[in-house]
């Protein structure tokens, strides 16, 4: 039988976008995969991020973030940072993890009127729900 996939996701500034990548992987796979987050600190869910995966009907106000350095990164089969921040800091994952570097901006960094942030975070989520959907599949399908 399979290893069931684990999945981490991380981010080093923001950590919405770690909070969205974790909310739709538990909501497209359920038990199917493992998934967890990190990154430098734990910090509340920007009321944006909060707004965007509410719209798309997924609550993520009880995921944590822990930090990085308290991850075994060799317990995961992949790692998946989300920012170009993010990239040197998981310059250990052992091999054998499959790691994917997205690059994805932070939305957090918009700034202007509420509706240009509302912009921001639904186009991040849009484009992480993407990202999600066909990672999952490879996972699952490996």
């Amino acid at each position: 039988m399979a290893k069931k996939p684990r999945i981490l996701f991380v981010c080093e500034e923001s950590l919405s976008r770690c909070q969205m990548a974790e909310g739709f992987a538990r909501y497209l796979a359920g038990a199917a995969v493992s998934v967890e987050s990190a990154g430098p600190v734990s910090a509340a869910t920007h009321p944006y991020c909060q707004w965007a995966m509410n719209e798309a009907g997924i609550d993520i106000t009880h995921f944590s973030i822990d930090p990085l350095t308290s991850k075994d990164l060799a317990s995961f089969t992949h790692v998946v940072t989300l920012g170009p921040e993010s990239k040197d800091s998981c310059r250990q994952v052992p091999s054998g993890v499959r790691i994917d570097h997205w690059g994805i901006p932070d939305p957090g960094k918009v700034r202007g009127n509420p509706t240009d942030m509302i912009l921001a975070f639904r186009s991040v989520r849009n484009e992480i729900e993407k990202r999600v959907k066909s990672l999952i599949s490879g996972a699952l399908n490996a």
